[in-house]
């Protein structure tokens, strides 16, 4: 059987420093070329699960196998806790910290939207009505104009018609 290989869009690549010689004094000390996580969450990550990312690949694999159970999440969280010092837990709570303050964010961000839209709504609604109504009436004044005129069938004026087709 061939051993299992992580792909590489799911892996975690945290920022790395960059070891150059001292000539080098205009470049960058840290290289985000191939992290896809922030510097602060880099730093909180690799304090936590030490300075390789295989440690937490381990800990984020665990934990999603385990994430259907409470009882095994608790064991899990449990035993993560005492691989890494104690230092797992405080990180998950930051973490869920994290995600619910996004979440009440992005609520909060679609309640607003959500208000917006149904003023703006309500308001171009109201405008078009307006419009329309207005419109017929100068439809009806026309068309009674033309009908009081005389008993023989006349055609509409240009007017009218301009009118009618909006």
């Amino acid at each position: 059987m061939p051993p299992f290989k992580e792909a590489e869009v799911n892996r975690i690549k945290p920022i790395e420093s960059v070891n150059e010689s001292p000539f080098c004094s205009y470049l960058p000390y840290l290289d985000t070329s191939k992290a896809n996580l922030n510097e602060e969450d880099s730093a909180l990550l690799l304090s936590t699960y030490g300075d390789d990312e295989l440690g937490l690949q381990y800990a984020e694999s665990i934990t999603q196998f385990a994430h259907e159970t409470d009882y095994v999440l608790n064991l899990v969280d449990s035993l993560l806790d005492i691989l890494t010092h104690g230092q797992h837990q405080k990180i998950a709570i930051k973490i869920r910290e994290k995600q619910k303050t996004a979440e009440n964010e992005t609520s909060v961000q679609k309640s607003n939207t959500e208000a917006i839209n149904t003023e703006t709504n309500t308001n171009g609604i109201q405008t078009q009505l307006n419009e329309t109504g207005s419109l017929i009436g100068q439809l009806e004044s026309l068309q009674y104009q033309r009908l009081s005129s005389s008993t023989l069938p006349i055609k509409p004026s240009a007017e009218e018609e301009k009118l009618a087709n909006q």
